[in-house]
């Protein structure tokens, strides 16, 4: 397909050719109130050509430097906006050739990679990736929203000051759209004794045992806890993780778990806990090995 490169030039040139072809034209000058009036004969001129580049998919070397500039600056500029929009996936795809270079730089914080994104806590000091379709607690999201109004506040403290944070209670929480929490991952932080140490409840087995009786189905709950599997392992910086297995049945659910416990250097115990129902175990367990070898202690950024 061939493209006019001056098509403004050709319009001008066939606006040229029309006016002298005109039969009579009109000289008026100016001297001392003489005006000379001669006529013209009529003239022939040759028809006046539009210039035409093939276009091959490269870029002609004799086009104009103007053109040049423009078209490499809108081909730089519509592959950033792609990239940056993650248009039709293109960025995820890019990332995903080579997922563990680009998580290390923590790129899927903003992009997913292989499906994954990240959620970096730095305020808390913890990371992990979760899947990408997955969305935040939004009940989390309104509490701190309203924690952070307070501290921003130019108003004066209630007489009642509202209760804090309960310990319990999730820092973040991500599940599928449209559900109720009967399939997600959290992170609880909590307090520990100072010189607390996983290691200090024995190896990974024996820690599970023991955070089964005394705090997913204690006595008297009317629970019913099984361990599966335990293990643990070390990062870089020292912290020592370990990671449980188990499932929990009650009188109206029977959910299937993988947790994840560290303690940090502040003598707080982190939890990453991933839950599902039974009967979906066999579609997530992938998914939640990722997550939970994904779960790691950051320091500040």
């Amino acid at each position: 397909m061939a493209i006019s490169c001056f098509a403004l030039s050709s319009n001008f040139s066939l606006a040229s050719s029309r006016l002298l072809h005109s039969k009579q034209s009109v000289v008026r000058r100016s001297s001392a109130s003489v005006v000379v009036v001669r006529s013209l004969k009529d003239e022939q001129e040759a028809p006046s050509t539009s210039t035409r580049i093939d276009f091959d998919g490269k870029l002609p070397l004799f086009a104009p430097s103007v053109f040049r500039r423009r078209f490499i600056l809108g081909t730089i500029t519509g592959t950033a906006l792609a990239l940056g929009a993650d248009f039709l996936g293109s960025t995820s795809a890019i990332l995903s050739l080579n997922p563990e270079l680009f998580r290390g730089l923590r790129v899927d914080v903003l992009y997913p990679i292989g499906g994954y994104k990240r959620c970096l806590e730095t305020s808390q000091g913890f990371e992990f990736i979760f899947p990408k379709t997955w969305v935040g607690d939004q009940t989390l999201l309104y509490r701190a929203v309203q924690r952070g109004e307070r501290e921003r506040s130019l108003d004066l403290p209630p007489i009642r000051q509202p209760s804090k944070r309960r310990l319990t209670e999730p820092i973040v929480a991500f599940g599928p759209p449209g559900t109720l929490g009967e399939l997600n991952v959290s992170v609880v932080v909590a307090p520990v004794a100072q010189g607390f140490t996983l290691e200090k409840l024995g190896n990974p087995t024996e820690a599970g045992i023991t955070i089964l009786k005394r705090s997913i189905a204690p006595e008297g709950s009317n629970k019913v806890a099984e361990l599966i599997d335990a293990a643990a392992r070390r990062d870089d910086a020292g912290v020592t993780y370990y990671t449980l297995e188990y499932t929990v049945r009650g009188p109206s659910f029977y959910r299937h778990n993988v947790a994840v416990y560290a303690v940090s250097s502040s003598a707080e115990l982190y939890t990453l806990s991933a839950q599902s129902p039974e009967t979906m175990w066999s579609d997530v367990r992938n998914q939640f090995k990722i997550i939970s070898d994904s779960f790691r202690l950051v320091s500040s950024i």
